[in-house]
């Protein structure tokens, strides 16, 4: 009986050493930080090298509301722009002293937003609806 408990408790600490190790070697991003909307002068949208500019205050506020729901995930962004082979937004928040940019898509029924070499984030459908939406009615 005391053999089993021993192994039991042994166990229970290789799993307990696993989850640490994973959790470190892959942390989750830090909260998505966007621009204040009152900072944004105008957002340019692009979906394959088409360009929309959209400078409406009421939908660019609409649009940064949707995206603080953002999650972390633990996933990484190291590059650029997401893969060549998921069909992505671009966009572009114009701001007085440079630009911000984000990418959203869509990859296995599953949203995200990310940001080069900051973070990839979940997002929900409806977001990503929103955001969809808008380009296509400029």
């Amino acid at each position: 009986m005391k053999k089993v408990s021993f192994v039991f408790v042994i166990i229970i600490c290789l799993a307990l050493i696993c989850v640490i190790f994973l959790h470190n070697t892959f942390p989750k991003a830090k909260p998505i930080i966007l621009p204040e909307t009152y900072d944004i002068k105008s957002i340019t949208l692009t979906v394959k090298e088409e360009n929309k500019n959209y400078s409406d205050k009421k939908v660019i506020e609409n649009i940064i509301s949707a995206l603080k729901s953002s999650k972390p995930t633990r996933k990484q962004s190291i590059s650029d722009n997401p893969p060549i082979d998921i069909d992505y937004i671009k966009i572009d928040f114009v701001l007085s002293n440079g630009t911000n940019t984000l990418f959203i898509y869509e990859k296995d029924d599953k949203y995200f937003a990310e940001r080069p070499y900051t973070g990839i984030y979940s997002i929900d459908k409806p977001t990503y609806d929103l955001i969809k939406s808008i380009y296509e009615l400029i």
